[in-house]
């Protein structure tokens, strides 16, 4: 009993048929592409499949930073603000001053009275 796998009976005939007629390679070769969609080992044009197979590396960067980075750095720098409520705080300052401003909590119309 042998250890090594015979070789298929088309391998032989295959490699005979090329010995006679080494043209009839190219041609068979490219055949077998189009029906079966197959490449020899090495000979395949790039197709970029190894690249769009990588997995995204974008959900792992999301997940690993807090939602929201603010929330964070006021817990260690209590004044710290985004310009963005700077400017609205300012904005409403601005309006108080003015007499436009919302009233302070618990002094509405119906207080007045």
């Amino acid at each position: 009993m042998s250890f090594f796998k015979k070789a298929a009976p088309f391998d032989d005939a295959r490699r005979r048929l090329f010995r006679l007629y080494p043209h009839m390679e190219a041609a068979i070769d490219r055949v077998q592409r189009e029906v079966f969609g197959y490449y020899p080992k090495g000979a395949a044009p790039y197709g970029g499949y190894n690249f769009n197979a990588k997995q995204l590396k974008g959900v792992y960067i999301a997940n690993h930073y807090p939602s929201d980075i603010m929330k964070a750095a006021t817990k260690h720098e209590p004044g710290l603000r985004t310009e963005q409520q700077q400017r609205r705080l300012d904005k409403l300052e601005y309006l108080r001053r003015r007499g436009k401003g919302p009233p302070k909590k618990g002094g509405g119309k119906r207080t007045k009275k």
